[in-house]
């Protein structure tokens, strides 16, 4: 089987670089979605480009319920960290799994630089005592 190149990898891009922008994107407001990103990005093909965890394995490697993982899903497309295919399947064959590509730019432009803190909403120096 060959793969076809996907036109928006660049080569010069490995796997543990999206695997190291997945982790340090600030956090989401539900952990679970950075989580399921995290994951997509571990299974990363270098010469495709695409990431094709199918929702089964997803649900076994996050331990999140199915919708959990749809809810993640959806909210990593509309902050344009990744493009989905979806997959198909039926009861006579295993099917072809869900294909995900992760836009690593985008990646790099929510990381938090050097902060691994999620930022907070302090109030504490408006409600000062003098």
């Amino acid at each position: 089987m060959t793969y076809r190149k996907n036109p928006q990898t660049n080569p010069s891009e490995n796997s543990f670089q999206y695997l190291t922008a997945a982790l340090d994107i600030r956090p989401f407001d539900q952990p679970a979605t950075k989580f399921i990103l995290v994951v997509i990005a571990r299974h990363r093909n270098g010469k495709t480009g695409l990431c094709c965890p199918s929702l089964a394995r997803l649900i076994k490697y996050t331990g999140f319920s199915k919708r959990t993982i749809l809810r993640a899903l959806a909210i990593l497309r509309d902050a344009d960290l990744l493009s989905h295919q979806k997959g198909w399947s039926n009861v006579h064959s295993k099917g072809v799994p869900n294909k995900y590509t992760l836009n690593l730019s985008r990646m790099k432009e929510l990381a938090v630089a050097g902060d691994t803190t999620a930022p907070t909403n302090d109030r504490s120096e408006e409600h000062t005592s003098e």
